[in-house]
């Protein structure tokens, strides 16, 4: 039973009128999440930048006991190769890798070296540079990274201030 009627199709314009909004404010909202997000590596990577900045003013060396690793599960390959589920920083490779395999999630993962004997700050900032680069950071899988790196939070450390 109709009991409205549309002779002049003003109803379809508005309707589609409706839809263009909805879309619209849907694309302003991936924009700015998308702004949201680059704002935040950004942020990253300037605290990994001054990092490196840190250790070299401090230090006549960027040499030191400090290494860095990712953590790879061999059998889910992704563009870049195995994927990288985890990354961590130590002064002992053998220890660390021990203690890794006593974590259920992490005992299947093979443990790849990307930087070794550097100071302690250039480590931190390459660690935060790969969790950012393979976005490890994922609280609700235990494979991954549950902190980052570089906290800017954290008083312990090297910031201008």
């Amino acid at each position: 039973l109709v009991n409205q009627v549309d002779d002049e199709g003003t109803s379809a314009l508005a309707i589609f009128g409706g839809i263009k909004v909805a879309k619209d404010i849907v694309t302003l909202c991936g924009i700015a999440i998308g702004i949201i997000f680059t704002a935040i590596s950004i942020e990253y990577t300037k605290t990994a930048i001054k990092s490196h900045t840190n250790a070299e003013t401090k230090n006549s060396s960027l040499s030191g006991p400090h290494n860095v690793y990712v953590l790879v599960d061999m059998n889910n390959i992704v563009e870049y190769g195995p994927k990288v589920e985890y990354v961590g920083r130590t002064t002992n490779l053998e220890a660390r890798a021990y203690q890794h395999g006593q974590v259920e999630e992490k005992q299947n993962l093979v443990m790849e070296v990307v930087a070794m004997n550097v100071a302690k700050e250039v480590a931190r900032g390459a660690e935060q540079y790969y969790i950012d680069k393979y976005r490890t950071l994922n609280r609700g899988n235990y494979k991954n990274n549950q902190i980052n790196g570089v906290n800017k939070k954290r008083k312990n450390f090297m910031m201008d201030t």
